[in-house]
């Protein structure tokens, strides 16, 4: 199988939620969540390859959302577009999600499964992109190291 690393990002209107996980083949796991600068984000996405990460995640939205949006949060359509454009047909493994399917992972919820939570607001719902994400894969096993992770952040 070898070493897996998944990246998740919660675009924000003034912070961008960045959650990374790496899987390594000799069974340890590390996590780390945390709030990031858009400019700080826009500078991974040009210095990291798409083909580093295994899966990249991010949060979406609806067509009928973006006249909000645009007027509201700017650098959040930016940042999408930005991710799109730079990583969309490089990576295959491209996972755009709603905003909506953070509602199956409550601060409740990470306590119940993982026993902590980031503090951050986005590093938290960055955190709930990466669990949907694995549950809607059947990847209940790396679910299951999570909670015994390293966590940074």
């Amino acid at each position: 199988m070898g070493d897996k690393t998944l990246l998740s990002l919660d675009p924000g209107d003034v912070h961008i939620g960045v959650c990374l996980c790496n899987l390594r083949e000799d069974g340890s796991t590390s996590l780390s969540c945390s709030e990031w600068q858009f400019d700080d984000v826009l500078r991974l996405m040009h210095d990291t390859p798409a083909a580093h990460f295994d899966v990249i995640i991010y949060e979406g939205f609806r067509v009928r959302d973006l006249p909000a949006l645009v007027g509201e949060r700017p650098q959040t359509v930016e940042l999408i577009g930005a991710i799109r454009l730079m990583w969309a047909f490089d990576h295959p493994n491209l996972v755009e999600q709603l905003p909506t399917c953070k509602a199956a992972w409550p601060d409740a919820e990470l306590m119940r499964v993982l026993g902590w939570k980031p503090t951050n607001r986005h590093a938290r719902d960055a955190l709930r992109h990466l669990l949907h994400y694995l549950a809607r894969t059947q990847q209940h096993d790396v679910i299951e190291r999570l909670k015994r992770a390293n966590f940074y952040g």
